[in-house]
């Protein structure tokens, strides 16, 4: 009976521990797009990992990551977006960094670019190393708290976080709606073409009616 009550209060001792000063974080990728994948670059934080980073997303399939420390946890991951074009030979990278503090909201910030891309990303490899406390601290000064929806021409890509001890960052990378092999510049273009068309042909049938009365 002893033994028992001993147990149960561990449990209840367990869980208020971690209610009162763990801290984790579970970030779920979910990679809908049809061509792209996501391939592991670089990690950085001084927590203690629960669930290992997935070193690759293959399109249509999902990730998850999971971090845990006491008090306080925070750190970044970088992904390379595997398939898209390269510039100048580098890669268009995913940087993800989150924050989950004692008090206070959690937050994100989510960034894609080029190595060489002029801003944050400038700021991030301005040493040569993004994923240190440094490029941390640059990557959350602007950090969001909700969620958020951002467009691309080739992707789409929709993160959300919730509050709270234990966090959960969701990362949706999905196709630009309007097809999986055109973006929207394309599209619009494409449209100003057919427009164009139907209206050149429209005067050419104008103009043979206009001639055909004339012979008449």
């Amino acid at each position: 009976m002893v033994d028992l009550i001993n147990m149960v209060d561990l449990t209840d001792l367990s869980i208020l521990y971690n209610i009162a000063f763990c801290r984790s974080i579970t970030i779920k990728f979910k990679n809908d797009h049809p061509k792209y994948a996501l391939k592991y670059k670089s990690a950085y934080s001084k927590n203690k990992i629960e669930v290992p980073i997935p070193l690759t997303i293959d399109p249509c399939q999902h990730g998850s990551m999971k971090w845990k420390s006491i008090f306080y946890t925070s750190g970044m991951i970088i992904y390379e977006i595997h398939g898209c074009q390269r510039k100048q030979g580098l890669p268009l990278l995913l940087i993800v960094g989150w924050e989950i503090p004692r008090f206070g909201r959690n937050k994100y910030s989510v960034h894609v670019g080029y190595q060489t891309d002029a801003g944050l990303m400038e700021s991030l490899y301005a040493e040569g190393k993004p994923d240190s406390d440094r490029g941390l601290k640059i990557l959350l000064k602007n950090g969001c708290t909700e969620s958020v929806s951002r467009c691309f021409d080739h992707f789409i890509i929709e993160i959300s976080m919730s509050n709270g001890s234990d966090a959960k960052l969701d990362i949706n990378f999905l196709p630009v709606a309007v097809s999986q092999w055109m973006t929207p510049t394309q599209f619009t273009l494409l449209l100003s073409g057919i427009i164009y068309l139907l209206y050149y042909f429209n005067l050419l049938i104008l103009n043979s009616n206009f001639e055909n009365n004339l012979i008449t």
